[in-house]
């Protein structure tokens, strides 16, 4: 056989063996409403939030250093005194705060507070137990279910209810000092704790009640929904609430300022005596306890829905509905166009929203939404020929609500941020 053949059935051999990629070409940011679920500050400045399925660490400046993607929802943050480790909820994990990793799975917690970097307090069917971290060993604080038991940030108190008391106790021996009993319903939604641990502001059902140490227990705000509560050394109580910010005396629960508005929950309290909170506009606003110096971090859009023009323009839904096709229609006014050179209409609607597997234009590929070996999710391209996959992405912050590819085949919109990020939309490319 000719040499010139021997090179070109090895050139032919070699481009059907080259890999194809997903490669992240462009990260877009849109701001406007997200899933927010839960805040906490670090000693060093940085920022944890529960951000859709995962956790988020930013830094000082509102950079990503850490994210890491759950297989469930993230509602809820708590993080040792020295920073060093991370508990989430509702399916309680702790985690390392300085690198990500997995430290523990707690099964049997239907609840756990943070008591120092090696130690845990779970609430379980049977009642509170210790739990070392690095060892798993358990010891039980107090037998009988809980309702709820929440650790203060210093790990020196603790709220407690069984359903008809709610107290705030001493840890670790569980003390008494100060109680609140429940008139009616008595489930207990958040609690917040002065700087110095002593004295809680706690949401019971419809009320948010005071608790300090030896003192009897008061009734700060009464009809409200979701408010927490933050104690400050004048004997007032900072409220936040889906009515804004207002500042209440501690005892007789009287309405003594309203500070601003436009400020709802989740709310927590910062290293120094600060606090974390979300604008209506959902900016991130790092606060002192007068909301008179506040910081201010926007926060990228949850995405509904989204797609690409023939000019390879990607557009973005907060809400509403899209039509693809001779028009774009929402049924609100929150459609973002992102960098528009000019107002395109889009051409040839392909049932582009709405589910997690997408056939490319030019009928080659299939793009659809998987998981790793970490459960993380993952966009692969399965190709139709073969029917394998040739393609997998960097792992996904969480599950898209659209994926639509570009007119040649070449691109792929996802309303996703890769894991290590904090953005709205990305677009791969495929190589």
């Amino acid at each position: 056989m000719p040499a010139s053949r021997f090179l070109t059935l090895a050139v032919l051999a070699a481009a059907s063996a080259q890999a194809v990629s997903l490669t992240p070409v462009q990260r877009i940011t849109t701001f406007g409403p997200t899933q927010v679920t839960a805040l906490a500050g670090l000693p060093d400045g940085s920022r944890l939030l529960c951000l859709d399925s995962r956790w988020v660490k930013l830094g000082a400046a509102g950079q990503v250093t850490l994210a890491t993607a759950l297989p469930e929802a993230c509602q809820t943050l708590h993080v040792s005194p020295d920073g060093q480790t991370l508990l989430t909820g509702p399916a309680w994990r702790v985690w390392s705060a300085t690198d990500g990793h997995l430290v523990r799975d707690l099964p049997d917690a239907l609840s756990a507070g943070i008591l120092n970097s090696q130690e845990v307090v779970i609430r379980t069917a049977a009642g509170l137990e210790r739990l070392n971290i690095s060892t798993g060993q358990t010891t039980p604080l107090r037998p009988g279910p809980l309702t709820a038991f929440l650790v203060s940030p210093d790990g020196n108190r603790a709220v407690g209810s069984d359903g008809q008391r709610v107290q705030l106790l001493r840890l670790p021996d569980l003390t008494p000092l100060s109680g609140y009993r429940c008139e009616g319903d008595c489930t207990v939604k958040n609690a917040a704790f002065s700087v110095d641990g002593r004295t809680a502001a706690v949401q019971v059902g419809r009320q948010l009640i005071g608790l300090r140490d030896g003192v009897p227990a008061s009734t700060v705000h009464r009809n409200v929904e979701n408010a927490v509560g933050f104690p400050r050394p004048d004997n007032t109580v900072l409220t936040i609430s889906e009515g804004g910010v207002e500042i209440h005396d501690f005892q007789t629960g009287r309405r003594e300022k309203q500070v601003t508005t436009g400020v709802t929950p989740p709310a927590a309290p910062l290293p120094g005596g600060r606090i974390l909170a979300l604008s209506d506009k959902v900016e991130l606003l790092d606060a002192d306890l007068t909301f008179q110096d506040v910081k201010r971090l926007p926060l990228p859009a949850t995405v509904q829905a989204g797609g690409l023009d023939a000019s390879g323009t990607v557009y973005a839904l907060h809400g509403g509905v899209l039509t693809l096709g001779q028009k774009r229609v929402s049924s609100r006014e929150n459609l973002d166009v992102i960098d528009p050179k000019k107002n395109p209409a889009f051409n040839g609607a392909r049932e582009a929203l709405g589910t997690l597997a997408r056939y490319s234009p030019d009928s080659k590929w299939l793009a659809y939404v998987g998981r790793n070996q970490a459960a993380q999710p993952v966009l692969r391209l399965l190709n139709l020929s073969t029917g394998q996959d040739e393609a997998t992405s960097p792992p996904l912050a969480d599950l898209p609500t659209f994926l639509t590819w570009s007119a040649d085949s070449k691109k792929l919109a996802v309303r996703a941020s890769l894991a290590s990020e904090l953005t709205s939309v990305t677009v791969f490319e495929v190589r």
